[in-house]
């Protein structure tokens, strides 16, 4: 079993280096152009040093290249089939690259264990020669090169005790492959989820038999096969942590340049909304679909749909400064929040979940005079993170007069604060406060924000 250690980078980096070999065709040119295209860059000849071999170009090549450029370089290999043939290679490559990029939880050998006792094999296979394919794709089944047909080989073992003859017990297959004591945990992950896809099972009653039989197992290990949206007309299941999951969102309404949106109900059958008024005071409101989160090349495509503005760069700069607008000028800290989290996500920024200003949470057309005892407070939230494992972030910055009134320490007002807070964490969001004094410049924001965002990807197994 192997789980994500400090050391990833080193051993991937030697994992590559022992593909030095393979990675080094024929011809000098060829590999100039291949070097190139993998986003290495060989240091130039040392003093005394007329030529290299191939290979000693590719190690060098591999040497020179910081963490960060050795993953990229590594998935840009696994990506081709014809660099890494070894599949045992290819998985020692995928396992760490995974690790570094996915953050996967760990699953003990007992949490294994139990998943394959819960699982009824016979289920899963509806199809035996797509079974099968499923399980090529994870693991390491095939002969030897070399060998003849007539030499044993765990697919043609999994093919006669699982599809033929169905003797071999879901917990017996887990062993033979290795995935109870030996497979990474992302690894493991990913091969429970296979056996739930539409693409394997065709039948959703299927699909969710084998999600309720995988759960009782990781379910000791604080996590779930969930429901994240569909493919193919599918509904499609990923591993997340229990209690993660919330409804997606149907509507968003943020970016408020004035106090209360002045909002109607366009259909109720449809939950379309309109926000009405004057161009300079409307929020905005987003309704696509909110299944997978919502990520800024997401928005930035939905701004760019919205304004009619065919030019990337130019939609991207117009949401940056619109959203920007409607952050308080009294509040500096969120204008430095805001833009540090984006300057932590740098290039990375579209694939990432986008950072939201002042989201509405409640909406009530009456003022909390008119509604009086059951009034809903606290309506609006300075930020907001949605991503794709459906948990809600909140962030709130929060200045003086959250917690005192006339310069004075205000023990209702706390209360009040404390008691939002509650409310929001019962109903399954994230909730992280900032003091605005350790807001204070952009500076002291960025090195606020910059370790927060990433243990907060970390978590939540975002790759930043």
């Amino acid at each position: 079993m192997t789980t994500l250690v400090d050391d990833d980078p080193f051993r991937l980096r030697a994992s590559l280096a022992s593909l030095s070999q393979t990675i080094a065709p024929v011809g000098h040119k060829r590999l100039d152009t291949l070097i190139r295209e993998l986003g290495m860059v060989e240091p130039p000849l040392a003093a005394g040093e007329e030529s290299r071999s191939r290979a000693n170009r590719v190690d060098l090549a591999i040497a020179a290249a910081d963490d960060a450029q050795l993953t990229d370089i590594a998935r840009k290999i696994l990506a081709d089939d014809s660099l890494v043939g070894d599949r045992r290679k290819r998985m020692a490559i995928e396992d760490l690259v995974w690790a570094i990029d996915e953050h996967p939880p760990t699953v003990s050998t007992r949490v294994r264990r139990d998943v394959a006792r819960a699982l009824d094999i016979s289920v899963v296979v509806v199809d035996g020669r797509r079974f099968v394919d499923m399980i090529a794709a994870l693991w390491d089944i095939e002969p030897v090169l070399g060998w003849s047909d007539a030499e044993p080989s765990l697919r043609k073992e999994i093919m006669r005790h699982v599809v033929q003859h169905d003797d071999w017990s879901a917990e017996e297959l887990f062993i033979q492959l290795g995935a109870i004591d030996n497979a990474s945990d992302s690894r493991f992950l990913r091969f429970v989820e296979a056996l739930s896809t539409g693409w394997l099972l065709a039948d959703e009653s299927l699909q969710r038999r084998v999600v309720a039989q995988v759960n009782v197992g990781l379910h000791h290990a604080g996590l779930e096969l969930g429901e994240i949206g569909e493919a193919d007309g599918y509904p499609e299941f990923r591993v997340r942590r229990v209690g993660a999951e919330m409804r997606a969102p149907r509507n968003l309404i943020f970016a408020g340049l004035g106090s209360k949106p002045d909002m109607r109900v366009l259909s109720a059958i449809d939950n379309d909304l309109e926000i009405l008024g004057d161009e300079s005071r409307r929020a905005l409101v987003y309704s696509r679909s909110l299944a997978d989160g919502l990520t800024w090349r997401q928005l930035q495509q939905w701004w760019a749909d919205t304004t009619g503005e065919p030019d990337p760069e130019a939609a991207k700069n117009g949401l940056y400064r619109r959203l920007r607008a409607c952050l308080p000028k009294s509040s500096p800290p969120q204008r430095y929040l805001f833009d540090s989290y984006y300057k932590v996500l740098g290039d990375r920024a579209p694939m990432l979940p986008a950072l939201l200003p002042e989201v509405w949470l409640h909406w009530d057309p009456k003022t909390i005079g008119q509604r009086g005892v059951e009034a809903l407070t606290n309506h609006r939230i300075d930020f907001l993170i949605l991503p794709p494992d459906r948990s809600r972030i909140v962030l709130e910055v929060d200045g003086q007069q959250h917690y005192s009134s006339n310069g004075q320490g205000n023990p209702q007002i706390y209360a009040a604060m404390a008691r939002g807070d509650r409310d929001l964490k019962l109903a399954g969001y994230e909730v992280y406060r900032f003091g605005a004094s350790e807001l204070a410049t952009p500076t002291a924001t960025f090195k606020a924000m910059e370790p927060f965002v990433r243990e907060l990807f970390h978590l939540h197994r975002i790759k930043l």
